[in-house]
């Protein structure tokens, strides 16, 4: 489900945000032993106002920008841990709109980031991540997970791969999970442009048409994933494919084969790739299966329409 997402809302001004009760100040700390305001770096704008975890953002050339996790605003602004369906985000996006009189129509989306959180696996979190290996490409090189360790509440381990990222959760004694988790940008260029779907206002994200295209988007992603199945069955291979199997759950493998594809055969990587997609799927649980199957199963459920209810009928719209 959508998360993550930045908007342009320069239209509705400063006065009216501060009407709204924002309250805008310059990034940066005061120094309590000197007075001295020491200003963040970090921070490009001007002048910056938080809301329950939504960042204002006041640029010098005049341009204002909302960005924030709607799941955590939607949880009071405290975490995105549990599930989150699409009648929950248009309550959130209703509520957002309503406090900051946003017109959805009139305000374009810049960043947007989505995905789901899936639970009950057969496997834990811990064994799929430490067994992911690179994502074929689909037409880029192949590109090994890059491991980021993030200090959090929820003990997230994140790795990152072209303009997609895998969250793998860890909940403190209780919930094991994965988060399968897309990033889509406007502009930058390791991102997916949102202008090839059909995404380019606040409204568009409410329009129950387009939770298809998320869910196209995120499997054609995770399609592009290879996983080092450790529920293949050895015993049952034949020793040609027991020898192989050393090479296929290599990382190193793979790219340096993609590497030696370019200058020479050019089907052989795909060639190998299929020959070791057949012997997962004859011999196997099928991890990677198991997991888009999941995907699928759980973006359905979150996407069921409970109510008809449009929001540009509830929401005052800003002049």
């Amino acid at each position: 489900m959508i998360d993550f997402i930045k908007l342009n809302i320069t239209y509705l001004g400063l006065e009216h945000l501060e009407q709204c009760g924002l309250v805008f100040s310059k990034p940066g700390m005061l120094n309590n032993e000197t007075g001295e305001f020491v200003p963040d770096k970090r921070i490009k704008a001007e002048y910056i106002a938080r809301y329950k975890n939504l960042l204002f953002d006041i640029y010098k050339g005049g341009k204002i920008y909302l960005s924030g996790s709607i799941h955590i605003y939607f949880n009071d602004g405290k975490h995105n841990y549990n599930n989150f369906n699409f009648a929950d985000l248009l309550e959130a996006i209703q509520d957002i709109c309503q406090r900051f009189g946003i017109d959805p129509k009139r305000t374009k989306i810049h960043h947007l980031e989505f995905g789901i959180n899936l639970y009950d696996f057969l496997f834990s979190a811990t064994q799929i991540v430490n067994n992911l290996m690179i994502h074929s490409g689909k037409g880029n090189p192949p590109e090994h997970f890059k491991y980021i360790a993030q200090k959090t509440p929820a003990n997230l381990n994140v790795l990152s791969v072209i303009g997609t990222l895998l969250k793998s959760m860890t909940r403190v004694n209780t919930t094991k999970g994965m988060r399968i988790y897309s990033v889509w940008n406007v502009r930058q260029p390791k991102c997916i442009d949102l202008m090839t779907w059909e995404f380019s206002t606040l409204a568009d994200l409410t329009r129950p048409g387009n939770n298809g295209q998320t869910l196209e988007m995120l499997s054609f992603l995770w399609s592009g994933v290879i996983i080092n199945d450790w529920t293949i069955r050895e015993e049952n291979l034949t020793q040609d494919l027991y020898f192989q199997l050393k090479d296929w759950r290599n990382p190193t493998y793979w790219t340096n084969l993609k590497i030696e594809c370019k200058e020479r055969n050019r089907n052989k990587f795909n060639n190998e790739l299929n020959k070791y997609l057949k012997t997962v799927q004859e011999h196997s649980e099928n991890v990677h299966k198991i997991i888009n199957d999941s995907l699928v199963l759980n973006w359905c459920k979150n996407t069921i329409i409970t109510s008809n209810a449009k929001l540009d009928q509830k929401v005052q719209i800003h002049p």
